[in-house]
């Protein structure tokens, strides 16, 4: 993993975590104040790690036999939410900062939930479920509760993020053109 600033200079390397197994560090996000990066650690399989953002000071955050992937700093920096497969599919789970206590399942369903997106406010998270066929967009509060489908079409949305005021969000997906539509 590496670290630049955001015209390009100074890039300095963070992490060195390259293996025979294909291990790779993927998915950095800074806290909101920027001395801490969240990131994922692929070896045998995938966790959730939390350095200084000077690469200094890794550390194992969610120590799971299974997948976790996908970390996002709440807003104010105190909870983590990323995807993980503890339970047999990929869903949502939320824990603290530094790691300490259970993670929390907040979408516990039997379809894949994943790539959750804090609000800025902190209050809600947007992620993708497949829960109606396909990947579509969803919303709820950090706690797990009020789930709210935003997108329905027969496409695979992916990605959501929140404009910085809240009022909007972003997501891709995968389009086809059809010759039909010229």
């Amino acid at each position: 993993m590496w670290v630049m600033n955001s015209n390009g200079t100074g890039q300095t390397r963070l992490t060195y975590n390259v293996t025979q197994q294909s291990g790779y560090d993927h998915d950095p996000a800074f806290s909101p104040d920027d001395t801490r990066i969240v990131f994922s650690r692929s070896d045998l399989n995938t966790e959730v790690y939390v350095m200084d953002a000077n690469g200094s000071h890794q550390r194992n955050l969610s120590s799971s036999p299974t997948s976790d992937y996908g970390p996002v700093f709440s807003p104010n920096g105190a909870r983590i939410a990323f995807t993980s497969d503890r339970d047999g599919d990929n869903e949502i789970y939320k824990m603290k900062a530094d790691g300490t206590g259970t993670p929390i399942n907040l979408t516990n369903n039997s379809v894949p939930d994943e790539q959750p997106s804090f609000s800025p406010e902190g209050k809600r998270l947007a992620y993708v479920s497949h829960r109606k066929g396909d990947n579509e967009i969803f919303t709820m509060q950090t706690e797990g509760t009020d789930k709210v489908r935003l997108t329905s079409n027969a496409f695979e949305d992916d990605a959501p993020a929140y404009s910085p005021d809240g009022q909007r969000l972003v997501y891709g997906g995968l389009r086809f053109h059809r010759e039909d539509e010229d």
